[in-house]
């Protein structure tokens, strides 16, 4: 009887270490699994970081570029903006500078419609500034004609008939459409 039993507990603890090394054969082979994948997992996630860094990497240069053109466009806009107001004066000093000749120059004729007058014993002078005649209409020759002929050496309509060209088919009036005006 003891033997039986003892038989019966080694049985048992035979059947118990069997039971153990699948247990176990199993938990190593799932963890085999889970440490594999895992793995896998932390090479995805360097290969994102890798990726991000390198992201990051030219995100900063572009911003360090876009910041770096962003100081040379104001340094351009502040010299631009120094060249502007010093033409700026130069132009209103040349204004002003033309403002006094103009006003001098009337002045100037003043005396001079003055002098004048005392000259004729108080007849008065005119002095006209410029004279516009009216505008007529007359013949043009067209530009493309026009600028062959200047091409031969040709700038007056008359030596283009002494060439043997007919004048008269390549002027047209003046109008619409522009062209040269060539006086006869």
């Amino acid at each position: 009887r003891f033997r039986d039993k003892l038989e019966m507990i080694v049985a048992e603890l035979l059947s118990e270490k069997q039971h153990a090394e699948w247990l176990l054969s199993t938990t190593r082979s799932e963890c085999t699994k889970q440490i594999a994948e895992l793995d896998t997992q932390i090479q995805t996630m360097d290969d994102k970081k890798g990726d991000g860094a390198r992201i990051e990497a030219g995100a900063s240069s572009r911003k360090s570029q876009a910041q770096g053109n962003i100081a040379s466009i104001e340094r351009e806009g502040r010299k631009l903006l120094s060249v502007f107001k010093r033409q700026s004066g130069d132009c209103r000093s040349e204004l002003k500078n033309l403002r006094n000749t103009v006003c001098g120059s009337k002045k100037l004729k003043q005396e001079v419609i003055t002098i004048e007058a005392k000259q004729r014993k108080g007849a008065r002078l005119e002095i006209n500034d410029c004279s516009v005649g009216s505008w007529r209409p007359q013949e043009c020759m067209n530009t493309k004609v026009a600028q062959q002929l200047e091409k031969q050496g040709i700038y007056n309509p008359q030596k283009a008939v002494t060439a043997r060209r007919p004048l008269k088919s390549i002027l047209h009036k003046c109008g619409p459409g522009g062209g040269i005006q060539w006086f006869l």
